[in-house]
Formats: C-alpha cells, structure tokens, sequence
C-alpha cells in the first residue's frame, strides 16, 4: 500500500469520538497522522506522559482497518507543549497527532485480545526455501501437486504446509507456478501476538536465515474462534499488511529460483521432525534468533557485536546446565568467614559476586562453539582456534560493554569487530540448527562448503584469531 490512505480514526473505549486522518507510509514504517486529537493522551509541561501501547481503528475508503502497537509521537497545536514544528508538520491553529504504528491489518476492527482458531498466510522465500516438489520433471499436464506436510507441535498447534498451483495455458505456451501456504490451527484459538511469536517468526526466521536475506509475511488470512464456520472457511479476510513486509513482497519476483537447496535445511524426509523441533528452539531462544536473523540492521558495528555476543552469552545459558556447585566462590567465602572481617551478610554479598563470574564469557562462548560438534568447530575456526576466538570476542565486549581502558586497540579496530560480529552470528546460528535436530559433522561441513554466504565467513581473512588474542594479551 503505497498510496495514502485517509478515513476516520478511533480508539475501541471511546468508539464515539472519531477523527479524520491520513495513514501512510514512510520508509520502513507506518505514520498515522490525525487531525485532532483522540482522547488518550494528555500533556504537561514537561511533554507526554508514558503511555501503553494502542489499538487504532479505521473506516477509510469502505474498509475497516485495525491499527496495533500504536504509540504516540507528536502532538501539536493550540494546547500542544511543543514550541518548534517542523516544515510541513500541520498548522499550529488546528489539533494534531502524529502515531506510529507496529501492524497494520485491513478487512475488520479487531482488538487486541481477540481469539482466532485458523491462520493461513505466506512468507517472501518460503517458495525457495521449502524443498522442490519436482515438477519441472513433469509436463504441467501430468503435475499433480504434493501431499500437505502436517505438524503436530507444542501446546495445541498443529501446523501444515502445503504447496498451491497456478497454472496458465495458451496456444504456444503452458506454466505452472507454485506458492506455498503457512496453516495454523489451535482448537482453543489464539491471538495474534501468540501466532507471531509462536507460528509466524520461528518460520520466518528459519527461512531468513536460510536464505541469507529478509523475509517477511503477506496473505494474512484469519477465521475467528467463535464463528461458526471458522473451521471449514477463513470467511473474515484480513490482510496482514504491515511496511517491511510489502516492500519484500513487492521487491522479490514470485515462483520458484530453481537454485540449489539452502544449506541450513533439512532434506524433504527430514523436515517433519525437523520443524516441530526448530519452533519449540526458536520459542526457547527467541533472543539469540532475533539477534541472527538477517534484516535491516541501523546501529554501530561496535552494537552489532554487543547484540551477537550478548545473545550468544544468553544462548549458551539457556542450552547448557549452570554448574552445580562453585568450589572457588566457596573458598572466598570461608576464607573470609576465617579471618572475620565481614559479617554474614557480607560474606554471602561477595560469594554471589564471585559465583556470578565463576564461569567466564570466555568459557560460555568456547562451550556454545562447541557444542556444533569438535569436527565443525575444528574446522570452523581452523585447527583449534575457537579458544582464541571466544577469548577475543569476550575481551572486546567487556572492554565495550563496561567501558574498560585497555592497552591494546582491538575494539576499535573495524575489521576485528566485523569478524568477531560475523563469527558469533555464525556460531549461534550453527548451534541453533544443530539443537533443532540438522545433522552436524562432515555432512554440514559439506553442506557449508557448498554455500558462498556461508563459506565466506570461514574463509574470511580480516584477523588471525591466534595472532589477534596475541595482541591483546602478549603472554597468550
């Protein structure tokens, strides 16, 4: 949706009050500009008040639209507390607000708690991703499509996907294109946030990942919990229309690529074990995937490492069992119990301490490295090399992270950061699809060997992890 589109504005409490505005799109993300105010929020002297997020409705054109994750930016006009207005912004005679919107969904006013017991939608590079149903090897006369791959996960859901044809015949020519669809069922329903996080952004990040590129959802379907006919129609036809998603969608040519299955995926025997498996680490680990996931990425590079290693710090907590006991924080402990300076309160306020960093940064990112497996690892990092790597990212996070003053200048040298950010997104990657159930070894080093996106972080030449912990530690 590319075009602006202007209706009437209102807040689900206060349905009466409606106000005239434009919803548009600028850059990556929707702007909802209303001309008056919607009576949600009120300001002071010092500005806006904090404010929970909103559910915006809107009639525009013969369409309702639903607005979620609505928050306030700007207010402006006469009782507005802003002295300066940009050029452009509306005049200071009238009310004015200015909202900026996470999810844009057309077709019926929904709120934010409503329950849905079907969903069906597309991801931009499921088609690529998901394994060739080989009918280039068939005349589109003969093509019959594949049987629907239904998954039985966690709590309730049961997901399937299945490959839909669109086939076009001529005198001199025939065509067969197919898509593939996402269905989620869940007979006690769900909302939309739950299928989000739980249905939507597993997948679309595993399909991201494979494909080393942004994807995103479009075709967003919904049958409400309590229709009748929810279970044999999507009768209610919203549209998930939300910005980053329309500008893949309209960006990414449509059919398959006929390239090469990604790497990171499982063959088409494995992928009903596979998926179940992944969705419940995705849901585990959300924090790591977000971290990885390829998408438009706005901070430093000096961020971009505090991300990854922060992730990959919390990656290694969630997938390995915290030691049971902590020998060297004990020791603190009554050694000063025996020399009595301190009370109990004290002793026990420098164990927590000490027990804290008993296992190092260092020692988490060397154990998450290898968990891939010592043959990948070994490989990766080249004869050995992950405990150079995990001593080096953890000393340049510390230093960036706790504002250290170290006497090397490894943290400020761009392409060490590169390779340590590169390296670490690799790592947790790895270790997530290896936790998945993809199978590791020489099968995925062979894997990795066929693929450029992956092949060239192994091969980078930026640092020499050996030589680079050499320059931060002469002793190493």
């Amino acid at each position: 949706m590319d075009v602006p589109i202007s209706g009437m504005w209102w807040l689900s409490q206060t349905a009466r009050v409606r106000i005239p505005g434009v919803l548009s799109r600028t850059g990556r993300r929707w702007q909802l500009d209303l001309i008056g105010t919607l009576p949600t929020v009120q300001s002071d002297e010092e500005g806006l008040a904090l404010t929970a997020l909103e559910t915006i409705h809107g009639f525009c054109q013969g369409v309702y639209y639903s607005l979620q994750g609505c928050s306030v930016e700007m207010v402006g006009g006469p009782s507005a507390t802003f002295e300066q207005v940009e050029p452009g912004e509306p005049d200071d005679d009238q009310n004015w607000m200015r909202w900026s919107v996470q999810t844009v969904l057309r077709g019926d006013l929904i709120s934010y708690g409503a329950l849905y017991e079907k969903a069906a939608f597309q991801l931009v590079g499921l088609d690529e991703w998901w394994p060739l149903s080989g009918f280039a090897r068939a005349t589109p006369d003969r093509y019959e499509a594949p049987p629907e791959t239904v998954l039985n996960c966690a709590d309730g859901l049961q997901v399937s996907l299945s490959v839909r044809d669109k086939r076009s015949r001529g005198d001199r020519s025939r065509t067969l294109t197919e898509s593939v669809v996402v269905t989620a069922r869940r007979t006690e329903g769900f909302t939309l946030d739950w299928l989000h996080s739980e249905v939507i952004t597993p997948l679309r990040a595993l399909v991201a990942i494979g494909l080393q590129t942004s994807s995103g959802v479009f075709g967003l379907r919904l049958a409400p919990l309590d229709e009748p006919s929810a279970h044999t129609t999507m009768s209610v036809q919203q549209r998930w229309v939300d910005a980053v998603d329309a500008d893949l969608v309209s960006t990414r040519v449509p059919g398959r690529s006929w390239r090469r299955p990604p790497a990171l995926a499982p063959g088409a025997e494995g992928m009903s074990a596979f998926l179940p498996a992944w969705m419940e680490v995705a849901r585990r680990c959300a924090v790591a995937l977000d971290a990885v996931e390829p998408r438009l990425r706005e901070n430093s590079v000096q961020g971009q490492l505090l991300e990854a290693v922060n992730a990959a710090e919390t990656l290694q907590r969630q997938l390995h069992p915290e030691p049971s006991e902590f020998p060297f924080s004990e020791q603190v402990r009554q050694a000063l119990a025996d020399a009595g300076a301190f009370n109990s309160a004290q002793r026990r306020r420098v164990r927590d301490a000490v027990k804290f960093t008993e296992v190092s940064l260092e020692q988490r990112l060397r154990q998450l490295a290898e968990g891939v497996g010592l043959e990948l690892s070994r490989w990766l990092f080249r004869e050995g090399g992950a405990a150079d790597w995990a001593f080096c990212t953890a000393t340049v996070r510390n230093v960036l992270s706790h504002g250290f003053t170290p006497r090397h200048a490894v943290h400020t040298d761009p392409a060490a950061l590169i390779a340590l950010t590169e390296y670490t997104r690799l790592v947790i990657v790895l270790r997530l699809m290896v936790e998945a159930g993809l199978p590791s070894g020489a099968a995925l080093i062979a894997r990795i060997e066929k693929d450029g996106e992956l092949r060239h972080v192994q091969r980078q030449r930026l640092v020499d992890w050996h030589q680079l912990a050499r320059e931060i530690d002469p002793k190493r």
